[in-house]
């Protein structure tokens, strides 16, 4: 699976499709805020969402991503793109 730092977005916790997360840090760049956060707790696997304006979020705090799904990128356990 692939997606794009800017293909991600804020969702409320029980919206469908939305990844539960938590939050490692977030870097503020200006316009924009980098979210740096982990999905999963046994093997929790790391990503960065670029969202639009300032937020300001603590370091552990649970959050919802949700994908834009026509952006999103498969692959097959080869590495090869499905879609």
């Amino acid at each position: 699976l692939g997606v794009r730092a800017e293909d991600l977005q804020l969702a409320g916790e029980a919206e469908p499709g939305a990844w539960s997360a938590t939050i490692c840090h977030c870097e503020f760049l200006g316009y924009e805020t980098l979210l740096h956060a982990r999905l999963g707790n046994a093997d929790p696997v790391p990503l960065v969402a670029r969202l639009n304006g300032t937020l300001r979020r603590a370091a552990g705090e649970a959050c919802a991503l949700r994908p834009n799904w026509q952006r999103v990128h498969f692959f097959d356990g080869s590495g090869a793109r499905i879609n």
